[in-house]
C-alpha cells in the first residue's frame, strides 16, 4: 500500500479532473473517487489501516476440491 501522501496526490488529480469534466456522471464519479482517496489517506495517518508486507501475511492452507461423497446428504423420510 502507498503512503498517505500518495493518496492525497491521487485525490488532487481526481478532483481536478472532476472540475474540468463535461459529462456530469463522470464528474460525479471522479469527485467521489477524490473523496475516497482523502478518506484512505486519513485512515492511513490515523492508524485505521496497517501496511503489512506480503511476507508477513498468514499463509492459507489449500484444502482442495470438495467431492460430492464428502457432502452430507439429508436422510429421506
Amino acid at each position: 500500500m502507498q503512503s498517505a501522501d500518495y493518496y492525497r496526490e491521487q485525490a488532487k488529480e481526481a478532483d481536478g479532473l472532476g472540475l474540468t469534466e463535461g459529462n456530469p456522471e463522470i464528474r460525479r464519479i471522479l469527485r467521489q473517487r477524490a473523496r475516497d482517496y482523502v478518506d484512505i489517506a486519513a485512515d492511513l495517518e490515523g492508524g485505521s489501516i496497517k501496511i503489512v508486507h506480503e511476507a508477513e501475511l498468514p499463509r492459507q492452507r489449500h484444502i482442495g476440491p470438495i467431492k460430492m461423497s464428502d457432502v452430507a446428504r439429508p436422510a429421506h423420510k
